[in-house]
């Protein structure tokens, strides 16, 4: 049985994991404030569950404003906050690693999300400084560039690394 916290928690985290702004805005976020349907439908459903009813779907109750957390997650990766993103990530992490039902699979859906947060920091750019994405994500230089060349290794991203510009202190990434 999931709570509507676990629920919103749930969609919260998978939300952010694949869908790009546009759907996040439509799904989630909406006009006015944070909600998901998709949350709603199974908050209801769980609660018709929970009540010995049915779940038919189609109703909309609950919303991510039950879990303060997950209305963090997904309002800070819509604005492009990915600090606080990362942050909120570490901060809770070890509350994700006692849930039950989200422990076996945080480790690939943090992975994701800080993966989507690097492809949407770069599509704006076609150059710019590895110090200035550092300070973005809130991370040190060492600790973003093995993220870097790890995705990039991995298709993940496109981009050129002018490692000769680091003896001069600057570590400049081309987006190709």
């Amino acid at each position: 049985m999931a709570s509507p916290a676990d629920i919103a928690l749930y969609t919260s985290f998978c939300a952010a994991a694949v869908l790009d702004r546009r759907e996040l805005r439509r799904r989630l976020v909406g006009g006015g404030g944070p909600r998901s349907s998709v949350a709603e439908e199974a908050s209801e459903a769980a609660s018709k569950n929970a009540e010995g009813g049915t779940a038919t779907g189609g109703g909309i109750t609950g919303t991510l404003d039950v879990d303060p957390a997950a209305r963090e997650l997904v309002w800070k990766f819509h604005e492009c906050d990915f600090k606080k993103v990362l942050r909120n990530l570490n901060y809770w992490k070890s509350r994700y690693t006692l849930d039950y039902h989200l422990s076996a699979h945080l480790g690939d859906l943090t992975g994701r999300i800080k993966t989507h947060c690097v492809q949407d920091f770069l599509k704006p750019y076609d150059t710019l400084l590895l110090t200035d994405m550092a300070d973005a994500f809130g991370l040190k230089e060492p600790e973003l560039l093995p993220m870097l060349i790890r995705l990039l290794e991995d298709d993940r991203i496109d981009i050129r690394i002018d490692m000769q510009k680091k003896v001069r202190g600057d570590v400049e990434c081309f987006l190709t």
